[in-house]
């Protein structure tokens, strides 16, 4: 090309510089073509975790943010809080473990567990098995002969809080009994049953409750369906422990673990007796010698009493 004096282009320079226009302007026109066409799919799941202190921080980060935050429970001797949130991600490029994994490794939170169903019910609905009036299993555990070496009623002094379904207060053989008088509407009767068990009245006509002396702390953390999120169970917990209760009874168990449950179920076990179904389907945890073991948590965990069932026969029921 030859430049005049006046410095005027060439038609060719002219032609080489629309090129590269063109094709720029076309490269960024892919680009933003491609970026409109892989779109975010957002996801949100619960999760649960704890923190020492108050939670007050933002800690969303690039692949998260967290909404509908509430507190669960404040253990104030130990300075932990359990909270449960809404965490949103996007679902194409991320999974609920990339989330928790973000989060755990963050310096304020201390434990984090996605608020899945844990717990399903344990026990047939008084509702609906008669069997379960008959109760042949009192003297199966030696119930009355520990009656006889106490000077007192037994279980008298004592809360049980039972974390489950409810409680029908008006109950015969439980209105005397319940700590906390207000109907826990209990849709499939699985509260009432296992608080019948624990503290049924004695010498009214009807039954007798293992210890039929004590108070039913009931708190209500599942539904008809028997299942319970873990952000209610730990809610529950926490009344339990803020109010007073002397053992804590959970009738329900899950295969898989919540670190964050985990902790706020040991600082508890501290001052507080824990008790916990094993299992359903004839299944023992996996410490036994019964074959197809498995763990089922919370039973499994050493600070919490895990307990199965037996019929008539002493064989392991279904549930």
């Amino acid at each position: 090309m030859t430049q005049n004096k006046y410095n005027v282009v060439s038609e060719g320079d002219i032609m080489k510089r629309g090129i590269y226009i063109y094709i720029m302007i076309m490269i960024a026109a892919v680009s933003i073509m491609g970026a409109l066409s892989v779109k975010a799919e957002s996801g949100t799941t619960g999760v649960v975790f704890s923190v020492h202190g108050e939670y007050l921080t933002k800690t969303d980060e690039d692949i998260y943010t967290l909404s509908d935050i509430e507190l669960l429970y404040s253990d104030e001797e130990n300075n932990i809080n359990y909270y449960s949130a809404k965490a949103h991600y996007d679902m194409k490029k991320y999974t609920i473990d990339d989330i928790i994994q973000a989060m755990e490794l963050s310096p304020i939170f201390e434990d984090v567990s996605e608020d899945s169903v844990m717990c399903e019910k344990a026990f047939p609905s008084i509702l609906t098995d008669s069997y379960i009036d008959k109760e042949w299993y009192l003297d199966a555990i030696g119930a009355q002969d520990a009656w006889r070496l106490l000077s007192d009623t037994p279980g008298k002094g004592v809360t049980v809080a039972v974390i489950d379904s409810g409680i029908y207060y008006k109950h015969r053989d439980l209105k005397n009994n319940i700590w906390n008088l207000n109907d826990i509407i209990d849709e499939d009767g699985h509260g009432t049953h296992v608080s019948g068990i624990i503290a049924m009245s004695a010498f009214n006509g009807g039954g007798a409750g293992v210890a039929y002396g004590a108070d039913i702390m009931s708190i209500k953390a599942g539904g008809s369906d028997g299942k319970f999120l873990i952000s209610k169970v730990i809610k529950a917990l926490g009344y339990a422990v803020d109010n007073g209760a002397d053992i804590i009874n959970m009738s329900f168990g899950a295969e898989n673990e919540s670190a964050v449950f985990k902790s706020a179920l040991y600082k508890a076990s501290k001052d507080h007796v824990l008790v916990a179904s094993a299992g359903n389907d004839s299944i023992a945890n996996d410490d036994s010698d019964l074959e197809n073991a498995q763990n089922i948590y919370p039973a499994a965990y050493p600070f919490v009493i895990g307990v199965m069932a037996s019929d008539e026969k002493n064989n392991i029921t279904s549930w």
